[in-house]
């Protein structure tokens, strides 16, 4: 997703049958005040590779369609479930917008 002074912003949309829909994006520089209202669960890039199954495997502790990503593959994130078709409005347009004053 492009933004206009920083770079481009990852952001992951997260379909699948019987479950909320997720948005993910990059933790840094996200300026919630945009958001009207609107929480996110942080996600620290620690928790990533940090717990092992009951085999003692080590997992990765994010959704794996994530994996693919550069920067929220590893790295801090936020994620949202938002509930309607407009906070996913207000979600997107926010990430678009985030570097702008």
């Amino acid at each position: 997703m492009p933004r206009t002074a920083a770079g481009p912003v990852e952001v992951a949309i997260i379909v699948k049958p019987d479950s909320k829909l997720q948005i993910w994006c990059e933790a840094g520089d996200v300026d919630l005040s945009r958001l009207s209202g609107l929480r996110p669960e942080t996600r620290p890039g620690s928790e990533t590779y940090s717990k092992k199954n009951e085999r003692g495997d080590v997992v990765y502790g994010r959704h794996s369609a994530l994996r693919t990503f550069d920067r929220i593959h590893r790295g801090d994130a936020l994620r949202f479930v938002p509930e309607t078709v407009g906070e996913v409005d207000i979600i997107l347009n926010a990430l678009a917008n985030r570097s702008m004053p």
